[in-house]
């Protein structure tokens, strides 16, 4: 008989390049947020430096990829994605870490593949840990592509997915039947697209007023 306790804690995601990334731009939005008040500038100024700090907030902070024995949840941008396991077909990371379901394809913004420079990089890392193996330990590096690393946050995420996916159907914890019925979920960030919304709009009105 197949046991339901759960065998992985719930996981969370949050790339780190981004969040140092988004502290800077957002210390530099507030940096000029300050100067413009305090230099008399006119409010479009002040407007567009906050825009830009909402857009760091939104973009690098605020993405997230949550994995429990529910459901992986992509916290995109602008919206939730919420995928049941029995909805899972594979995950890809040939752009972004990718789950595949019968009807849809799902990315996550927070969990991308690594770009050109950043793959490179990792191909002479893979490239190094294959000299140093022998035997049948080759073999998993012969089909292993850049995203898949286990160094970069794609690969990262989708090692997470994919053990636990695994240990799922391992265990008999996954109902094929429901495959092609399972619900996958969006929910819209309604408030981050209104803020930015209101923000850019109010920063082209006085844009237009200061000319």
């Amino acid at each position: 008989m197949a046991s339901n306790a759960n065998r992985f804690p719930d996981y969370t995601f949050r790339p780190r390049n981004a969040l140092i990334l988004a502290i800077v731009a957002i210390i530099l939005c507030a940096v000029g947020v300050v100067a413009s008040v305090l230099g008399g500038v006119h409010w479009f100024g002040v407007l567009l430096w906050l825009t830009a700090g909402l857009l760091a907030y939104i973009l690098w902070v605020h993405p997230r990829v949550a994995v429990t024995d529910d459901a992986v949840t992509f916290v995109n941008p602008f919206s939730d994605i919420t995928i049941p396991w029995d909805a899972i077909i594979n995950v890809e990371t040939k752009y972004s870490v990718t789950v595949n379901t019968p009807g849809k394809k799902y990315a996550a913004w927070a969990a991308p593949a690594p770009g050109a420079t950043s793959s490179l990089r990792e191909s002479r890392r893979t490239e190094r840990e294959y000299q140093r193996a022998d035997g049948r330990d080759k073999a998993k590096f012969t089909t292993m592509r850049a995203g898949d690393h286990f160094t970069t946050d794609s690969g990262i995420v989708a090692k997470q997915i994919r053990d636990r996916l695994a240990d799922k159907a391992e265990r008999g914890l996954l109902d094929i039947d429901r495959t092609e019925t399972a619900v996958v979920s969006r929910r819209w960030n309604l408030l981050h697209l209104a803020s930015l919304l209101l923000l850019l709009v109010a920063t082209i009105v006085t844009g237009i007023a200061a000319v």
